[in-house]
């Protein structure tokens, strides 16, 4: 191979990537993480009340009890809550408490470095056990900016957290 062709692989390769290099190699980024969506599901065949509250950076920005209907055959009782979307990526923590018994907690920025996170409260098939079950989805270059239904295109986790 010559040099000029040599040169062109080069830097024919690299081209594309300057843009994504850009971004994280001069700008600092953003800790944390960004929560995308929640639900509270209920697998049990008795209704059950569940106060949840989500902090970003310390600070409460939702914190609501909500009454959730049992599950009747095979679809589960449960919601999906309204939670304002935060801007930019923070310290996520989401605390999760049924029928008034010990709070349960979970805190996604020390799961997750970065990324998008969904999430689910699930109320177990016994009723007496919540369960933390998070999706999470890196932040990537080629990836777009994720709606209030979907995370990132790069880079995907699972993860259950067991409460109790």
């Amino acid at each position: 191979m010559n040099r000029r062709s040599m040169l062109r692989v080069i830097v024919g390769g690299w081209i594309p990537m300057i843009g994504c290099l850009s971004g994280p190699l001069l700008e600092e980024k953003p800790e944390g993480v960004i929560l995308t969506r929640l639900s509270v599901d209920n697998n049990s065949k008795q209704h059950h009340d569940v106060m949840v509250t989500i902090l970003y950076d310390g600070e409460t920005v939702h914190s609501q009890k909500y009454h959730v209907e049992p599950r009747e055959g095979n679809v589960m009782g449960g919601q999906i809550l309204d939670i304002p979307r935060a801007e930019s990526p923070g310290r996520v923590e989401i605390r999760a408490s049924m029928d008034d018994h010990q709070e349960r907690v979970t805190t996604l920025h020390e799961l997750y470095d970065e990324g998008y996170v969904r999430g689910m409260v699930f109320i177990e098939e016994s009723g007496e056990k919540l369960t933390f079950l998070l999706t999470h989805k890196e932040s990537g270059c080629s990836s777009e900016s994720p709606s209030s239904t979907e995370g990132g295109t790069s880079g995907s986790s699972f993860q259950q957290t067991e409460l109790g």
